[in-house]
């Protein structure tokens, strides 16, 4: 044949050559022929955790969740059907789909787990002068008394001061001095 192979995909024209040992041949064509995929990339998709940042919200990439997709030909695109995700979906796990189209636009999909986490500690500013208490007749404090002086708080997503805890709960005579309060 002539052109010889492989080709590429769309129109052909190629010539049928046979020649016998002495090299005496003949030659037939054009013949035309046109070469088609029709075979469906493979998608693949792997787990991906996403953290939310300053502002309470992430996105993800198609990137982000493919694992080796791969065609016969070649890949076109990559695309996601959810790429945002907000302070609402923390701690939460979401299918989201990849969806493959090859050059031949051929497509396939898979679907990857994607867990959005929120990482980002709260910071909790206080006046400077709320750290002095006595310690009265009962031989303890309540470490939450920090409540009535709190300046402000900061999240990227919202703080509920409200159901905050302190660790330790109480602060005995024993303890003078400066001490550590974790809110939580």
């Amino acid at each position: 044949q002539d052109p010889p192979g492989p080709y590429a995909l769309g129109p052909h024209q190629v010539y049928l050559i046979a020649k016998d040992a002495r090299g005496i041949g003949s030659t037939n064509g054009p013949y035309g022929f046109w070469l088609f995929d029709r075979i469906p990339p493979v998608a693949r998709t792997k787990y991906h955790e996403v953290s939310l940042g300053p502002n309470g919200t992430a996105s993800i990439t198609p990137q982000d969740i493919d694992n080796g997709s791969k065609d016969n030909v070649d890949i076109k695109s990559l695309s996601i059907d959810r790429s945002s995700f907000s302070c609402e979906d923390h701690g939460k796990t979401f299918d989201v789909t990849l969806k493959v189209i090859d050059t031949s636009d051929n497509e396939s999909t898979a679907i990857a787990k994607v867990k959005v986490e929120d990482l980002k500690n709260p910071q909790l500013f206080l006046p400077p002068d709320w750290k002095n208490f006595d310690i009265g007749d009962s031989g303890k404090v309540y470490a939450n008394l920090w409540r009535g002086y709190v300046g402000f708080s900061t999240d990227n997503c919202d703080v509920d001061m409200d159901s905050a805890t302190t660790e330790p709960e109480f602060f005995y005579p024993a303890d003078l001095g400066e001490r550590t309060l974790h809110v939580r």
